[in-house]
């Protein structure tokens, strides 16, 4: 079950067979506990995993939780730690809600400080939220690595477009064959990239096909001012791409080394984009290693990956929580 799309996701313009072959019911309202209940209750779950505190329907689905029947409830967010108490003021806001979750399921380590300060039922505490499209890892380059960049993510401020923009104009000047700039998404700030100099706008691209244009370019840049756990960062990885990302990308965490198989830089500095930019373009006979290197550290998040880990968090719940859970 899953959030019906709003004009809020005008920017992601998913096409109506995203969700072909996994069965599933949109809800148009994830404040209304009435709409909640009438979708989940005929499936008669034994686990029921929530979105965050945002919505006041999710909140007292849970509450609700004996009523319909689920044995246990998980927490699901990516919210990183902002500061020492974030925890401890969700807890004390969400009180109600948060004694009826049995664990909290975060992406990566930043969003895993932050749980580990929430008080729920158990303190259960697991990562490995997401998991990506294994298509990303059967991408394969030729020898001549790909003299080319390449943006994925909304075209909106968080995402830092501006930052690239004026970052790649920076690096365009400072080589003699500069590399050029691909950008796949869609929004407000497109404007930005018509008429720019070796920078091509793609449009928004869909799921099913982003493996093949990753396999295209040779680096992926993700320059994010917010970004708790950008996807992107992780396929890219797992396609084998060096990465530069900022250091607001919470998924860069976990799967970029600075050095190693990629470079990060300041969030907000164009300065130290369009430099980090400039070194990997000098350094093109190391990119296949580094790929490779980036290739293995993201591997555990292929989805087939990711699915081992879900048997591993009912079992737990299945310990911790009741027998109920089959």
């Amino acid at each position: 079950m899953v959030g019906r799309p709003t004009p809020a996701h005008d920017n992601a313009p998913f096409a109506d067979d995203t969700m072909a072959g996994i069965a599933h019911r949109f809800v148009n309202d994830l404040d209304s506990i009435g709409e909640l209940e009438a979708a989940v209750e005929p499936t008669k779950p034994d686990v029921v995993v929530l979105g965050g505190w945002q919505h006041q329907g999710i909140s007292e689905l849970a509450v609700h939780r004996q009523r319909l029947g689920v044995t246990a409830v998980v927490m699901a967010m990516d919210n990183p730690q902002r500061f020492t108490g974030h925890g401890v003021l969700v807890s004390a806001r969400h009180r109600r809600y948060l004694r009826c979750v049995d664990a909290i399921w975060v992406p990566g380590e930043r969003a895993r400080g932050l749980a580990a300060e929430i008080r729920t039922r158990s303190g259960l505490v697991f990562t490995g939220l997401y998991g990506v499209d294994p298509a990303f890892g059967a991408q394969r380059s030729s020898e001549l690595w790909p003299a080319s960049f390449l943006f994925t993510g909304q075209y909106v401020e968080r995402k830092g477009l501006d930052v690239l923009i004026d970052a790649y104009r920076s690096y365009w000047r400072s080589v003699d064959d500069p590399w050029p700039l691909t950008c796949v998404g869609s929004g407000e700030l497109a404007s930005l990239l018509a008429g720019e100099a070796g920078v091509t706008d793609l449009g928004f691209v869909q799921p099913k096909d982003q493996p093949a244009v990753v396999a295209r370019h040779g680096v992926a840049v993700v320059p994010s001012r917010v970004d708790p756990w950008p996807l992107v960062v992780v396929e890219a990885a797992l396609a084998g791409r060096p990465l530069i990302v900022s250091d607001a990308c919470g998924s860069g965490v976990e799967v970029v080394r600075d050095g190693w198989n990629g470079m990060v830089v300041s969030a907000g500095s164009a300065a130290a984009l369009g430099d980090a930019m400039q070194n990997l373009h000098v350094r093109r006979a190391e990119l296949a290693e580094w790929g490779r290197r980036s290739e293995a550290l993201a591997a555990p998040y292929a989805a087939n990956e990711w699915a081992k880990r879900v048997l591993v968090l009912i079992e737990s719940l299945r310990h911790s929580v009741g027998t109920g859970l089959s």
